[in-house]
């Protein structure tokens, strides 16, 4: 039986392909495992289900206290269609559309349609995980217009 210690720190293991086999739960708690991360952004529920399982299966054999972190995936606010190769560059301005117009460096359409109505200028808005940085600089006609600050490649999707 394990002992429990209590104390500030705690080792986030996330479970993925290579670790989601009670025989590797149960090495990554032997190894100092505090809290197991599940990724719901990947895999199906059912796996994640069996995962739980096996935690909770190990929790007891073991006498742990194992917690399990769902790691839930946030909206997806995606840019709609855009050309090969399209670089917006730093200091341009870049038109963020809802029309589902085919983007390109100048402008490019999203699939939040409400955009225009949730932004203000001033507004930060970021492209690709935050590599893109543009500022809302006005809201006219469904398009928002901005600045890039940081610019780079734009992609589909």
């Amino acid at each position: 039986m394990k002992n429990i210690v209590f104390n500030r720190t705690k080792i986030i293991a996330t479970v993925g392909p290579a670790s989601n086999t009670k025989k590797k739960l149960k090495e990554l708690i032997n190894a100092g495992a505090d809290v197991f991360r599940l990724n719901f952004s990947h895999g199906d529920h059912q796996d994640k289900l069996q995962i739980i399982k096996y935690i909770r299966e190990l929790n007891e054999e073991l006498g742990t206290h194992i917690s399990i972190l769902q790691d839930l995936q946030g909206p997806k606010i995606r840019l709609n269609e855009v050309e090969a190769n399209t670089i917006i560059e730093e200091g341009a301005r870049f038109d963020i559309k809802v029309d589902g117009s085919i983007g390109n460096a100048k402008s490019a359409s999203t699939s939040y349609t409400k955009l225009p109505n949730d932004v203000k200028a001033g507004d930060v808005i970021l492209i690709d995980d935050g590599k893109i940085e543009c500022h809302v600089e006005s809201i006219a006609n469904e398009i928002v217009t901005t600045r890039v600050v940081h610019g780079g490649v734009i992609s589909s999707r």
